[in-house]
């Protein structure tokens, strides 16, 4: 009989830990036919400032081709994140949240493409289509940001990145959960 391969020692590793963690379902790579371990950690955020020090770390490891997912309910910070990963990526223009243009192409060190998700949910594939997002899904030469993945999950590939920011208690505080494929 032969040993367990180092993926497999890897991927039961990071189902373990998710499990440790309380997570009671799978993770959402695995819906993707993607089983790869995941690096996973949570953040502190008191502040936006800690909130851009995150982005411009995470900004530093990206890739041209990585597929970000940035989640979090309205107000979170998922702006602020957007705007210091394109700074850290050589963006120099003013980055908003693409809410109506739905996907933003900036010119930077790498190229970052932003997607707003929001209003995208319920439409079929035809006219996701159509608003750009089988373009947006394909570009390998840009990190591929996108805000409100929930809203299009299924129509996008595996993320490299996951980037959660939820409200922490009562407070400014948030929490940040990153997880990266390794």
């Amino acid at each position: 009989m032969s040993s367990p391969s180092f993926y497999s020692v890897h991927l039961a590793i990071a189902l373990f830990a998710e499990l440790r963690e309380g997570e009671d379902k799978l993770s959402p790579y695995m819906s993707h036919n993607r089983s790869l371990p995941t690096m996973n950690r949570t953040h502190q955020l008191p502040d936006e400032a800690a909130t851009r020090a995150l982005a411009a770390s995470i900004g530093t490891q990206v890739h041209a081709g990585d597929l970000v997912f940035l989640s979090g309910p309205l107000g979170a910070g998922k702006t602020t994140f957007a705007q210091e990963l394109a700074r850290s990526l050589g963006v120099s223009e003013p980055v908003s949240s693409p809410t109506f243009v739905l996907i933003c192409e900036y010119t930077g060190r790498v190229p970052l493409l932003h997607c707003d998700a929001y209003r995208l949910e319920g439409l079929d594939f035809e006219e996701l289509t159509d608003v750009g997002l089988e373009d947006f899904a394909s570009r390998s030469d840009a990190v591929r940001l996108v805000e409100w993945p929930e809203m299009v999950r299924a129509f996008l590939p595996p993320p490299t990145w996951t980037v959660r920011i939820e409200f922490a208690g009562e407070g400014k505080t948030r929490l940040a959960r990153v997880k990266k494929m390794v």
